[in-house]
């Protein structure tokens, strides 16, 4: 009997044991849920709103129905692009509203920025943790599109596009159209500026300025080409920057390249490369500033305007090339001509020497006369030829800013060599500073200068014999009436 009993204890603490065992391990087991019914809201939830910004060249007139969910790539209109940077306030409105008007008074609950990051998240802006219920989506004025999205409704949660279950984190995707073109000006001396004089062979500045379309960073090309006029002289002083902000520091040959003029072609390229485009897109809708001199050479016709005009070529984000061409700035130079001949005889005299100066004070003293544009260490000396002209081409007229026909200065010019006759005797020099008048046509006006002979007796020559002999007969005829005189005294 009792093994009987041993038996019967044993096989009971067996299952007893595997029956702990059970307990053990099930224990440990959460509790299993009930899953929701995917077609009804779960109102303890919170949903969120995610904004995928592209932008096109114009809208498109049908596209990809938005469903709530993540477009597949195929799914994007071609050529678009995403657009960081557009801010969209979002307004809690009442549930089921459709109007699309904000509302008088209301603010946003939140407003959120498209990135402008990499990795998948440019263009991508997210409103999270939101209540369920209606939201209204309103894009900002932004100056990078021409024409931003309308306002639009979004209902969190909303149906999915099998209409079996609700999408609490809903993705929309609003589009942006620009037909931005880039522009580019040109000023000559100071910005903004399009008229200019100068004298030959003296630096004159161009600035060159290229809008930073605020795509840049996908720009393909990006190049700016100055083809000189044939009589302006390339002299360098070549700067690239952008304008206003010195916080940016663009490098030679890292961010763009140059192209300086030769005498074959006389051009200038600068060309931004990739690693210079990023950097523009730090200052999008600024301005690059290109500067860099010349002088006008000995080619320049007096009194005409030498323009200058720079081109800005490119290749956009969408792949489509353009080319606009800037303002065309002028700088012109004026001259003298003066006729040397004998003011007796009209003959031309040649070899007569001038200098020409600033101001009358400059001109009296034969101070700071204007240098020789060929030797800045000589005075400059005109010399009349054999037609007798002596001339002083290249001279700066008028103030900055007046048109070539518009402008006028005076300036003073000194004989400081007298011409010589056929008998090798000079002439008169003249005896004080002559007024010139240098404008646009004073080159045509040739300007008389006449010189009068005034020699002065030769010792031991005739002049002198006739000279005595004529004293002479003066002595004596006073002698004469002086003793004639004295006898009527004495008779008397």
């Amino acid at each position: 009997m009792e093994g009987f009993l041993m038996k019967i204890r044993r096989k009971m603490s067996i299952i007893l044991g595997m029956m702990l065992s059970f307990i053990i391990v099930f224990a440990s087991i959460p509790a299993l849920r009930v899953k929701a019914n995917d077609s009804i809201i779960d109102k303890t939830r919170k949903g969120s709103i995610t904004i995928h910004k592209y932008l096109m060249k114009e809208m498109p007139v049908d596209g990809k129905e938005a469903t709530g969910e993540v477009l597949a790539d195929t799914d994007i209109p071609s050529g678009a692009i995403p657009l960081g940077g557009v801010t969209f306030d979002i307004y809690k409105v009442a549930d089921g509203t459709k109007d699309t008007t904000v509302p008088e008074g209301a603010k946003p609950i939140i407003k959120v920025t498209t990135a402008d990051g990499s990795n998948g998240t440019k263009g991508v802006a997210v409103a999270s943790d939101l209540e369920l219920g209606t939201y209204l989506v309103v894009e900002e004025d932004n100056s990078q599109v021409t024409q931003k999205c309308a306002n639009f409704i979004v209902n969190v949660p909303m149906t999915d596009k099998d209409g079996s279950k609700w999408i609490y984190d809903v993705h929309v995707y609003p589009k942006n159209a620009t037909n931005e073109t880039p522009v580019i000006h040109k000023s000559v001396t100071k910005e903004g500026n399009q008229h200019d004089s100068a004298d030959i062979n003296k630096d004159v500045t161009w600035i060159i300025e290229p809008s930073i379309p605020k795509t840049i960073a996908d720009y393909k090309k990006y190049e700016i080409t100055d083809k000189i006029d044939s009589r302006l002289t390339y002299s360098g002083n070549l700067s690239v920057s952008v304008k206003d902000n010195e916080s940016i520091n663009l490098l030679k040959t890292t961010d763009y390249e140059v192209t300086e003029p030769s005498e074959k072609d006389n051009v200038l390229k600068v060309v931004f490369t990739t690693s210079g485009l990023k950097k523009l897109s730090a200052v999008p809708g600024g301005s690059v500033k290109i500067t860099f001199t010349t002088k006008i050479n000995s080619t320049a016709v007096m009194g005409a305007e030498i323009p200058n005009q720079a081109t800005l070529s490119y290749t956009n984000e969408f792949n489509e090339a353009g080319e606009t061409q800037s303002d065309k700035p002028e700088v012109h130079t004026g001259g003298v001509e003066l006729l040397k001949d004998d003011a007796d005889t009209k003959a031309v005299l040649k070899g007569a020497e001038f200098k020409i100066y600033r101001s009358e004070k400059d001109a009296i003293d034969g101070t700071n006369a204007i240098k020789n544009p060929e030797n800045e260490k000589e005075d400059w000396v005109a010399v009349s030829g054999e037609d007798g002209i002596a001339k002083f081409y290249g001279l700066k007229y008028g103030t900055i800013g007046q048109a070539v026909n518009e402008g006028a200065t005076d300036y003073w010019i000194v004989e400081v060599k007298a011409p010589k006759d056929e008998k090798g005797k000079a002439y008169t020099l003249l005896s004080k500073p002559l007024k010139v008048t240098i404008n646009a046509k004073s080159h045509t006006e040739k300007i008389e200068v006449e010189n009068s002979k005034f020699f002065l007796p030769i010792t031991g020559g005739m002049g002198v014999v006739v000279f005595t002999a004529s004293g002479i007969l003066l002595m004596i005829a006073a002698v004469f009436l002086f003793i004639r005189s004295n006898r009527k005294q004495n008779v008397r």
